[in-house]
């Protein structure tokens, strides 16, 4: 007869979280990319120790950063052992985290995605999630924060962190990487909405319906989610009062938790205050997060609700929005 054993029955200490893993070089303060091998596709990032005009503005951490040059498609990863924790692993008692410091210089194309996977005791990849296609437009605004974590899946030994740079236009690769971490966190710890869900990628024509109150300029409202970054529509120029909103619909059974987006636009101009809200029945409103800019790239309202929500509405509340922009294509961080 087979017999459950308590792990800590033989004296065992529970784990202390959060545990903070080693990644090497992870500021690419080495002066190159020791301690990363190259993805599939790709060919390492390079370090560089200085700014060069304006972009970033500044080195984020220690005297160095990874940028990803001239190259078509930088693509790294490195693979960090966790074996040292498989019990609470296996017993479905670990959240692996991931953070990084990323910045864009002015690129309204060249972007970058970032996976977490875990993987089994063979390299095997065995579960895997991601931050897809991102960029921020405003030098400005300096580094910006991701995060992404999941709950480890019974038998990871390793957990691969892997990220890419992608350049779509010119002849410079506009992505940057500072400060990458990785921790082990409790399984209580609340887990992050991705760009990699289906309401965020490709054409979501069939699966979110657009609606707005009189801020069209011209054209398509729907072509925000059809997968194509197209000259078709723009808002009207007007200054914002919080009367004017667009509303995404999800559909019938939906609850999706969003707590930022990636807006995409023709150009760089800013559109004024605006606040994301969530409703389930379209007419009672619950803010996420606070208000915020409207700008081309990552716009964070924030909030760490994990309530989900049918309806989304982004409310122009203050300022005033342009009618320059062509209006290209929304990405949502959602689960």
């Amino acid at each position: 007869m087979s017999m459950m054993v308590n792990p800590f029955m033989f004296g065992a200490a529970p784990l202390s979280f959060p545990i903070n893993l080693t990644v090497n070089n992870a500021g690419a303060e080495a002066g190159d990319a020791s301690g990363w091998t190259a993805a599939s596709g790709g060919v390492l990032w390079t370090s560089i120790n200085t700014t060069s005009v304006g972009y970033p503005p500044s080195i984020y951490e220690g005297s160095r950063y990874f940028s990803a040059g001239n190259n078509a498609n930088a693509r790294m990863y490195q693979d960090i052992d966790v074996s040292a924790y498989a019990s609470t692993i296996d017993a479905g008692g670990a959240v692996a985290e991931l953070s990084a410091r990323f910045s864009t210089n002015d690129s309204l194309y060249d972007y970058f995605s970032v996976f977490l996977r875990a993987l089994d005791a063979s390299s095997s990849v065995i579960s895997s999630v991601a931050q897809e296609d991102l960029f921020v437009q405003e030098l400005s605004l300096g580094w910006y924060l991701q995060d992404l974590n999941m709950l480890l899946p019974s038998g990871t030994r390793k957990v691969r962190i892997e990220i890419h740079a992608t350049r779509a236009s010119g002849t410079y690769n506009d992505v940057f990487f500072d400060d990458i971490k990785l921790s082990l966190q409790d399984s209580s710890r609340r887990i992050t909405p991705t760009y990699g869900a289906s309401v965020s990628r490709g054409s979501r024509t069939g699966l979110i319906t657009l609606s707005t109150t009189n801020l069209v300029g011209f054209g398509t409202l729907s072509s925000m989610v059809d997968g194509s970054n197209s000259n078709s529509w723009y808002f009207n120029g007007a200054t914002n009062d919080g009367t004017n909103w667009i509303t995404f619909d999800f559909g019938s059974g939906a609850a999706l938790v969003i707590d930022e987006f990636v807006w995409k636009q023709q150009n760089t101009v800013t559109h004024g205050v605006w606040r994301l809200e969530g409703s389930n029945d379209n007419s009672s409103w619950t803010q996420i997060g606070s208000d915020f800019t409207l700008r081309n790239g990552v716009n964070r309202p924030g909030g760490t609700s994990n309530t989900g929500y049918r309806y989304y509405r982004l409310r122009a509340m203050s300022g005033s929005r342009s009618a320059s922009p062509y209006l290209y294509e929304i990405q949502f961080r959602a689960k």
